[in-house]
């Protein structure tokens, strides 16, 4: 028999421990950054975690360049530091990785609960037609009924 207070209470702890593991790999996160440069470090580029700027650094070269060219310049640093923190938050494995194994911990746990579910379901309805069959293998003949009035 399936015991469903023992199927949540492991559910709640998996859940619980896998939500810690995602608390921690979030903090272990407030220190990655992302750095980008463009053209031999004429502009840099620092992110910080959420891709939040953190630094920018434009060597005075820069300057004599256009408009259009700097902000080139600065978009191809900044998409380079976005590239490196993500790079950097994927090697940390992040709490990406602890939410698929929660993910997959629970799939498991439903597909265990559902055959239960179904075992229990096919029990019943052996029980119900067990019982059926024995109130009219029971109920008085119909006759005996009309001869009694």
């Amino acid at each position: 028999m399936y015991d469903a207070d023992e199927y949540l209470n492991r559910i709640n702890e998996q859940a619980r421990e896998s939500l810690e593991r995602v608390g921690e790999s979030l903090r272990g996160l407030e220190d990655v950054t992302g750095d980008g440069e463009a053209e031999d470090g004429l502009v840099k580029v620092r992110l910080g975690p959420g891709g939040r700027v953190r630094e920018v650094s434009i060597d005075p070269r820069a300057m004599r360049r256009s408009s259009e060219e700097l902000a080139e310049l600065v978009k191809e640093a900044l998409n380079r530091a976005h590239d490196d923190l993500a790079a950097r938050i994927a090697e940390s494995g992040g709490p990406v990785e602890e939410l698929r194994k929660l993910n997959q911990a629970l799939t498991a746990e439903h597909g265990s609960l559902a055959g239960a579910l179904q075992n229990m379901q096919q029990q019943m309805r052996n029980q119900l037609e067990r019982a059926v069959a024995e109130l009219e293998r029971l109920r008085p003949n119909p006759e005996w009924r009309r001869l009694r009035r």
